[in-house]
């Protein structure tokens, strides 16, 4: 069987284009876990789409049917991380590695009372988000308390999400008030 042959059975289709896939995430300039994200992306939006049923061979053939669906996902996440490198960029470790003072507002002897006020006064904010927020916030120090580094990889598997979600939160969280104060604190 070559590559190009139809077929509706996923497991058969992951086998035969998953290097071809993978070569050509590796040609688009992706290497280490940011290539292998984005070629199980594409094959589990492939798989979630339905794209191998609603192929039709009278519109194009199936290689370059797949090719499109695999071109555009390859493109979106390029077009993704554009985006995201022309945007202001707050790392976590600017508002988390560091001892308040005592005239800031977040300040106290004990960070674990720190900790709590930015949990507290992002959990109040009016949005799930900022609900999810806080509870990444808790987790990024619990991560930091116990093994002394911050992993997104590692946090990404405790909350049971992608490393890409936890950099998107990551970079929310930097960006609310909230963090904002507290990194304003830190510096001062």
């Amino acid at each position: 069987m070559t590559v190009r042959e139809a077929t509706t059975d996923f497991n058969k289709f992951y086998t035969e284009w998953e290097p071809v896939v993978t070569a050509s995430v590796s040609r688009n300039g992706f290497s280490g876990y940011d290539a292998e994200d984005l070629v199980q992306d594409i094959f589990v939006a492939l798989n979630q789409g339905d794209y191998l049923v609603k192929y039709d061979p009278n519109i194009a053939t199936f290689s370059t049917y797949i090719w499109g669906q695999i071109n555009v996902r390859i493109l979106d996440r390029r077009r993704a991380l554009w985006k995201k490198s022309n945007s202001e960029s707050v790392s976590s470790d600017d508002f988390l590695f560091a001892v308040p003072v005592k005239e800031s507002g977040y300040s106290d002897i004990d960070f674990d009372i720190t900790v709590k006020l930015v949990y507290d006064e992002l959990y109040k904010m009016p949005s799930t988000k900022t609900k999810n927020l806080a509870k990444l916030f808790f987790a990024i120090v619990d991560q930091i308390k116990t093994t002394g580094a911050f992993n997104q990889t590692v946090l990404a598997e405790d909350m049971g999400i992608s490393r890409q979600a936890v950099s998107c939160q990551v970079r929310d969280l930097a960006r609310t008030s909230v963090a904002q104060e507290l990194k304003e604190a830190l510096h001062a």
